[in-house]
């Protein structure tokens, strides 16, 4: 507004422009904030916006926003224009589970100004992941006649996520009529007791499940074997009668017996002996029965035989069999059928109920193994023979086949089973070059009960063999110069349906140089208790040889507390083991095939029992009165005894065997025992130590004889006889005084029964003594003996005479008042 002259007045309008000058940043409503997102944020998604304010305009007051860090590195970023924060990746909860993010918010001035915001996310978890055993699958093993709720494994499964959703429990599926699990621990436990000869192994299905929503679950598989316990006895039901040629020799085998112990390992392996020695035959311990002596006609035409079958657990088990022996007069009617397998492969990753081979024979009525360490390994059925369970060593393995006929006539037949390569599924012909030309080498036929063959070589150019095309036996057309190995071509057509097939044979020509029999181990190393019964198989020798041809076994030196089978090299106990006579047997070992020979050393190691009492190196001990630690001793003694539980007779009669006769009277002992049991066992004083040996005994009492001895020969030079009385008490009757007396020549003049009143030793010499002690006390034995000595020579010579005058009045008053003592 304007004045004008005159009073007036004009107007006019200012329009102001303020420009904006960018003097405000961009602001957060706080510069940190908390947020929780789920770590399954699908990717590409927003989550969250941040948003700060600038009062400025325009460029001044446009927000940009960038990410400036992750802690740690995360995969979110930020939209510039939005201030959104999305997810290009995937959260992982059990891997990260906060995020700290800074962003900046900036405006466009200039300069520009710019403030940050601190977000910190929390990932909270989801139930993504699945439980996971620690083991893909689990072994267990649970002893058969266990009690329910034993413990036999502990299943655990670990789930990454958090909270419920990491929370696992167990249960189980399959083999839960057998086994229960603790739902929170995993500790698998039974539900009842096994039995192995009947479930010998249950495979259980174990489910851990988590908590979470939905839950996510996992499984496992424990199996569980049932441990053998030696809880069966050798069965003798599978025992048939055996039967003998009447021609037989000596030492020739009547037959096998074959008991069944469905126990696994050394629980079922038996062993034999017999009952009761029989003057014919002879029982191994492989249950070989072998004949003593050439039949008589004046023998028997059956014979029973009582045979222990034992088994090798601990403890054992054994059962009385029952043999019947037969004697017969003709030939067994078991013909096999060649070319029967003596030499096998084991299949490739043959393990238990693996069919190994199938024999042919005619004339068999009963199929069986030789009892062995192997044989319960194994089975045979119809000819069929079957892997059980694996050996605990690697093949090869040696098993003799009893092969009897309808009347019980018996064919031992040993085989040996090899480990197959895994290139040749069939073991080639070997030949020697040693063989004659003509010799028969085989056979390339086979029987069929759906029509007959014929054969045809198909390289014969290249094969040195003759072959019989009805049969397919091959017979040696020309000599074999060199090793080598080769292959025949050959063809089998069935006349009955006209199919042709080819098939090859391989050939291995050695030398006939062959090498000796090589065993697995040139030392074997074996531990024998000292309790373990004669027919045990202590350990069994293997050898093999290169052309697989069967191994025979020896030793070297005949042994006479061991033996060894010919056939299988099972070494068996012929007599019990001392541990005390020998703690260590030393065995060589011959493993042979004709006259090729090999040796190997079986350590046999004696473990000793406590099967021996103590025996004392002597029975005499001196025990002089002057030694304190002698006293002591008998002291021990009578305690011991006392532990023991043994009465004051017992010991009594064990201390003087240990010592001598009348080392201690009946009234020291009881006098101790009291003592002991009244809960004293401290070392007596000396004098009252001493006291223990100041009882006359019979040691002390001989040696009195000598000075007596003495002093007569010194005093009454001319006296040709002595007549020696004294009464019954223990010393005076004692063997060594009896043996005392013979040997001076003393005749013993015979004394009523022992009494104080009736002894005249007693009479005169020990009531002074107790009238003189009476209320004395004594430090040591020294000062004791020193003051009865001064008793005795202060006596006058009266004193002896009234003791032996007074004697007989004092008999005639005993006899008067029926045996009572009379104390002065």
């Amino acid at each position: 507004m304007a004045d004008v002259e005159g009073g007036g007045s004009n107007h006019t309008q200012v329009l102001i422009h303020i420009e904006d000058q960018n003097d405000n940043a961009p602001k957060f409503s706080s510069s940190l904030v908390e947020i929780v997102v789920r770590e399954d944020q699908p990717s590409g998604e927003a989550f969250y916006v941040v948003h700060a304010i600038d009062k400025d305009r325009k460029k001044n007051g446009r927000v940009r926003y960038s990410l400036l860090s992750s802690h740690p590195p995360s995969p979110v970023v930020v939209d510039g224009v939005t201030g959104q924060l999305i997810l290009k990746g995937a959260f992982d909860h059990e891997s990260v589970r906060d995020f700290k993010i800074r962003v900046k918010a900036q405006d466009e001035g200039i300069p520009p100004k710019s403030s940050n915001i601190t977000v910190v996310l929390h990932i909270s978890d989801v139930n993504d992941n699945a439980p996971i055993f620690e083991r893909h699958e689990y072994r267990a093993e649970v002893v058969e006649n266990s009690a329910a709720k034993i413990e036999v494994a502990k299943i655990v499964a670990r789930d990454a996520d958090s909270q419920e959703n990491g929370q696992v429990l167990y249960r189980v599926t399959n083999g839960s009529e057998y086994f229960g699990i603790d739902e929170k621990l995993g500790t698998l436990y039974t539900k009842r007791s096994f039995d192995r000869e009947i479930i010998d192994h249950v495979d259980v299905t174990v489910v851990a499940e988590d908590r979470g929503m939905p839950s996510h679950s996992t499984t496992t598989h424990v199996r569980v074997d049932v441990l053998d316990v030696n809880d069966n006895s050798p069965s003798c039901q599978s025992i048939s009668a055996l039967v003998i040629l009447s021609t037989a020799g000596p030492s020739s085998v009547v037959g096998t017996i074959v008991a069944v112990d469905p126990d696994k390992g050394l629980n079922g392996s038996v062993v034999y002996r017999s009952q009761i020695q029989h003057s014919l035959f002879i029982v191994k311990a492989n249950g070989d029965v072998q004949l003593r002596r050439p039949l008589k006609e004046s023998d028997a035409s059956d014979f029973r035989l009582s045979v222990i079958a034992s088994d090798q657990g601990v403890p054992r088990k054994s059962s009385v069999c029952h043999v019947a022996i037969k004697v017969s007069k003709g030939e067994s009617d078991v013909i096999l059928t060649e070319p029967f397998a003596r030499s096998i492969s084991l299949p490739e990753n043959c393990s238990s109920y693996c069919r190994i081979e199938s024999f042919h024979a005619t004339g068999v009525a009963k199929w069986q193994l030789q009892s062995s360490e192997l044989s319960n390994h194994f089975v045979i059925r119809e000819g069929v023979l079957s892997l059980m369970s694996v050996p605990s060593h690697r093949p090869p393995y040696t098993l003799t086949l009893i092969l009897s006929d309808s009347q019980g006539r018996q064919k031992h037949v040993p085989i040996r089973i090899h480990a197959l390569s895994a290139k040749n599924q069939q073991p080639p012909i070997r030949l020697q070059d040693s063989m004659a030309i003509g010799a028969r080498i085989g056979s390339v036929g086979e029987s069929s009960s759906t029509g007959e063959y014929f054969y045809k070589p198909l390289n014969s150019s290249n094969c040195p063999f003759a072959l019989d095309e009805s049969s397919g036996a091959l017979y040696l057309a020309e000599k074999i110069r060199e090793p080598e190995v080769f292959t025949c071509l050959f063809q089998r057509y069935n006349t009955t349906d006209g199919v042709a097939e080819e098939f090859s044979v391989d050939f291995e020509t050695t030398s006939n140089q062959l090498d000796k029999p090589v065993f697995e181990n040139w030392t074997v190393r074996t531990t024998v208790r000292e309790n373990v019964s004669p027919g045990s198989v202590i350990a069994t020798m293997n050898a093999s040889a290169s052309d697989s041809t069967t191994v025979n076994y020896r030793f070297r030196e005949e042994s006479l507390q061991f033996s060894i089978d010919q056939f299988t090299g099972a070494v068996s106990l012929v007599e019990s083991l001392h541990w005390h006579e020998a703690s260590v047997h030393l065995l060589v070992v011959e493993a042979f095939v004709g006259a090729r020979s090999t040796s190997s050393v079986l350590i046999v190691e004696v473990e000793d029992i406590n099967d021996c009492a103590p025996q004392f190196l002597s029975c005499r001990v001196q025990l002089p009165v002057q030694a304190e630690m002698d006293q002591g001793r008998i002291r021990t003694f009578v305690y011991y005894e006392l532990l023991l539980g043994n009465d004051t007779g017992t010991a009594i009669a064990n201390i003087c065997r240990a010592c001598k006769e009348d080392t201690v009277s009946q009234r020291t002992v009881r006098r101790w025992f009291n003592r002991f049991e009244s809960g004293d066992t401290s070392r007596p004083a000396p004098a009252e130590d001493h006291a223990l040996l100041l009882e006359v005994t019979a040691s002390i009492y001989t040696d009195q004889f000598e000075k007596l001895a003495a002093a007569i020969r010194e005093k009454r030079p001319r006296r040709a006889s002595v007549h020696f009385q004294h009464d019954n008490a223990r010393p005076h009757v004692a063997k060594e005084t009896q043996q005392k007396l013979a040997t001076l020549g003393w005749e013993t003049v015979s004394h009523p029964p022992y009494s104080s009143d009736l002894a005249p030793s007693d009479y005169h010499l020990f009531r002074p003594l107790e009238h003189r002690s009476a209320g004395r006390k004594f430090t040591n034995y020294d000062n004791l003996k020193s003051d009865f000595a001064d008793l005795f020579e202060s006596q006058p010579p009266e004193f002896w005479g009234k003791g032996i005058g007074d004697l007989p009045n004092r008999w005639t008053t005993v006899v008067n008042t029926c045996g009572d003592c009379i104390v002065d």
